[in-house]
This record gives structure tokens, sequence and C-alpha cells, in this order.
């Protein structure tokens, strides 16, 4: 997936356009979702983990409800650890539109106080960054799913 992602930012044309055919042929499928996590969690390059979390986004909104509960429970705890962990601003704005997102499918269902736990632990924390991240987070989720919210 890097390699996509490199080349497509390399300024030729015949190069992006390659690339562009080749990710969307691999975007068809669900398999590209191990593939962006893999990408979100471990690139050493903020270009790609953020790409990453704006495909994965975008594919989790179409295909979330298709996957089963231990995919569930394993991309929730992903994306909170990546979440934690991100120092780059817009990685990590990528990262809080993607939470949110998935917020909005399972908050009704009351299937992840993981997050408003860690909302609520962000926000009290001692660390600006971390409440500003805190903040953040909270204005996202309640922007997409706040009556669902049990503040």
């Amino acid at each position: 997936m890097e390699s996509i992602f490199a080349r497509l930012l390399i300024p030729d044309n015949e190069t992006i356009r390659q690339a562009t055919v080749e990710l969307q042929e691999i975007y068809k499928h669900p398999s590209i979702i191990p593939s962006l996590c893999e990408v979100l969690e471990g690139s050493q390059n903020p270009q790609y983990r953020q790409y990453a979390a704006v495909l994965l986004r975008k594919r989790l909104v179409k295909l979330w409800k298709k996957l089963d509960d231990g995919t569930h429970s394993k991309l929730k705890a992903m994306l909170l650890l990546v979440l934690t962990r991100e120092s780059v601003h817009l990685v990590r704005n990528a990262i809080i539109h993607l939470v949110a997102m998935v917020a909005k499918e399972e908050l009704p269902l009351e299937r992840w106080s993981g997050l408003l736990l860690l909302i609520d632990q962000l926000c009290h924390s001692q660390h600006p960054n971390e409440r500003l991240v805190g903040v953040q987070l909270l204005s996202s989720v309640l922007d997409s799913s706040g009556e669902h919210v049990g503040l």
C-alpha cells in the first residue's frame, strides 16, 4: 500500500495515473481495510498515515455494518491506540474524523464505552496537548452522533 501512496506523490502524471488505477482496483475489495490499518499503525511517513485514515474512513462508511463484531472490536481498539500516539496534527485530525464516523455507528448501540472513557481521560489530562485532542475528539463525536453521547 505504501508503494502506491509513494507513487501518488511523485510529480509525474503517468506514474500518478498508474498508481491511481492500481489503488482504485484494490479499493473495491474489503481486503483493503487491513492494508490501510497497517499503514495507519506503522508507516513512518505522516502523509501516508493521513491518506490511510481518509481512505479508511471512506471505505468503512460503506462497509461498517457488513463487518463482524470481532473486526469492529479490533478496529476500535486500533483507532484509539493510533489516536493517542499520533503527534502530527493533520494525521491526528484525519484519525479523529475516522473515529467520529465509527462512533456514529457504535454509540447508538452503546458498543464503544472505551471511546467515552478516552475522551474523559484526555479532557482531564494535565498535558495541554492531550486536552486539546480530547476537546477536538469530543467536538467531532458530538457533531457526528451527539444525540447518542451520554455526558
